[in-house]
């Protein structure tokens, strides 16, 4: 019988399959008339009726645990093994087996024991008026059976367990692909949260309450309506709600970071029973569970009723390792809408700046015309010529060279383009004592002088880049070098690392470039275009006094061993 028993449990391992094919064979096993299994409910302090081989009075199902009941009631509460001859005559149970039944007399009781020690049911067989008494060889034969059920049970809690982790990971992975899939905002977060919280527990309603740090208090402003109607959860955003920190349950739970389940709500003196007035919406059970996220509480999420009549420890045990997860999607969600405001801050600024930067049609046309009519000086193309003038006639002098700069090299330019693109890079420069629009003139122009010199050593694209990146390379210059902007932990260190200053030039350099009606490159192909920037970019580097001396280091050993030579790029461009 016990093999065949151990055969069935096998292919399903439910321990209250167990527990019920296991009071069947002892029943059997000790031909008794009647037997019965009884289970300890989940909250300790009932036992309920599970299988029966003799009709009974649902009234009679459910019974407290104690002295001076029923048989059953009375092992559930002492552990003891009885065996009783005559259950009617027995003072210690007035209720005898819980039913009125003058053919019950001989009765076996014993309670049904996990690997824990934990009663989690009670076997109870009888033997009617007329039939021979239990003996004392039953009583073994019941012990047999039990300590075999008490692996067997212990086989199937483990089962059990294992199948409810199973299933709490997929729950869980559900939670972070629907929360992290995408970028929400924090109502489409919370609402999620919610729904997934009801989910796991099986509550009927949700509510969950932000920390306000500031001030010290709860608020929500989603609230949960249920779903009555059988269409699914409902939310709905009303008028905020707050209340103070340590205020009800949720604000227990908020400021002492515990979880609180509570099975009877209007007992427990923390428990605020104005809300329940005000809506008409009766509580009869809570699970409270704080959300914490860096150490810190970040919100409260509060279970209201749950609908198998209480909130179990394992229900309590599932959602403390839920709310984990609820806390990264709140700060997640919380952190993405700080991002997103600072994008939308930036992108205003970002205008603002565009639109004060760039030059105006007018004042382009104006240049153009004044550009046009200019000339250069006789020795303009040699290191002879006085860079020292005033802003106005460099930057006349610079369209021009540019202009012819661009022809030489066979590179279509258009003018307007050029004079917009000219006196939005002046403006760029801030009026600093060196590093400013007649630095920026003067190094262009020696380029330029260098470029004509050895023309023949360079491509047409070095030349190009290397004269841009000369106009370019100390725009925006603040007047300090990278050193004080690191040690000043400016917004620029934060950005660039290293070559801090040389970084933000070039940047500046290609954000003009790429502005509208400013690209003087726009002839190029998308692959010219790319490598005259990768060429910009390595020159205005290169003007780090960091890099400089490393750069200079390496070209003195080249040439000082005889192996420079201009056909190799490295060396030329150093």
């Amino acid at each position: 019988m016990l093999q065949q028993l151990t055969k069935d449990i096998n292919q399903q391992p439910k321990k209250v399959r167990v527990m019920h094919e296991l009071v069947k064979s002892v029943a059997a096993a000790t031909h008794a008339n009647v037997h019965s299994l009884y289970l300890v409910d989940k909250n300790g302090r009932d036992i309920y009726l599970y299988s029966k081989n003799k009709p009974r009075s649902r009234s009679l199902c459910r019974q407290k645990i104690g002295c001076g009941g029923t048989i059953a009631a009375y092992v559930a509460e002492t552990g003891q093994r009885l065996y009783v001859k005559d259950i009617l005559g027995d003072e210690r149970f007035p209720k005898g087996i819980g039913i009125e039944d003058s053919t019950a007399q001989s009765v076996l009781c014993q309670p049904i024991v996990q690997a824990d020690g934990t009663i989690v049911g009670i076997v109870e067989l009888v033997k009617k008026l007329g039939n021979p008494s239990f003996e004392r060889e039953d009583e073994e034969i019941v012990n047999s059976y039990l300590a075999w059920g008490s692996i067997a049970i212990h086989h199937a809690e483990i089962s059990k367990q294992m199948q409810k982790q199973k299933d709490l990971n997929s729950f869980l992975l559900n939670v972070v692909r629907s929360i992290f899939d995408e970028v929400s905002t924090m109502d489409v977060v919370i609402e999620k949260i919610m729904a997934f919280a009801k989910r796991l527990v099986n509550a009927d309603r949700c509510a969950l309450f932000m920390v306000d740090a500031k001030s010290n208090e709860l608020y929500a402003n989603l609230f949960d309506e249920g779903d009555e109607d059988g269409l699914g959860y409902k939310f709905r955003n009303g008028a905020e709600i707050r209340f103070p920190i340590n205020k009800g349950i949720a604000g227990f739970a908020a400021s002492t970071s515990e979880t609180v389940n509570i099975s009877d709500p209007y007992r427990d003196t923390r428990f605020n029973r104005e809300v329940d007035i005000k809506t008409g919406y009766i509580t009869k059970s809570i699970l409270c569970v704080p959300v914490s996220c860096k150490g810190s509480v970040i919100g409260v999420v509060q279970m209201v009723n749950s609908k198998k009549g209480f909130f179990s420890n394992e229900d309590a045990r599932a959602f403390e390792l839920f709310a984990g997860y609820c806390g990264l999607a709140l700060h997640y969600s919380q952190m993405y809408g700080q991002l997103f405001r600072g994008q939308q801050k930036h992108q205003v600024a970002l205008e603002v700046l565009t639109y004060h930067c760039c030059v105006s049609e007018k004042e382009t046309e104006l240049w153009l015309a004044s550009a046009t009519s200019c000339s250069l000086p006789n020795n303009f193309y040699s290191n002879e010529f006085n860079v020292y003038q005033n802003d106005d006639e460099l930057t006349n002098y610079f369209i021009i060279m540019t202009n012819e700069f661009f022809q030489e090299c066979n590179v279509r330019l258009d003018m307007e383009t050029l004079v917009r693109f000219t006196l939005t890079v002046r403006k760029g420069y801030r009026g600093v004592a060196y590093h400013n629009w007649g630095h920026a003139f003067a190094v262009a122009h020696s380029m330029c002088v260098l470029m004509k010199m050895a023309s023949e050593m360079f491509t047409w694209e070095e030349k190009i880049a290397l004269y841009l990146a000369s106009i370019i390379h100390d725009i925006d210059h603040r007047g300090y070098n990278n050193a004080f902007m690191i040690k000043n932990k400016s917004p620029l260190s934060h950005l660039y690392s290293t070559s801090t200053m040389e970084w933000h030039h070039f940047k500046q350099g290609v954000f003009i470039l790429e502005t509208a009606g400013h690209n003087i490159l726009n002839a190029l192909s998308a692959k010219q275009y790319k490598y005259m920037l990768e060429l910009m970019e390595d020159a205005i580097l290169a003007t780090d006094l960091m890099l400089f001396f490393d750069n200079r280091a390496k070209l003195h050993d080249i040439v000082t061993n005889g192996k420079f030579s201009w056909s190799i790029p490295d060396h030329n461009l150093h």
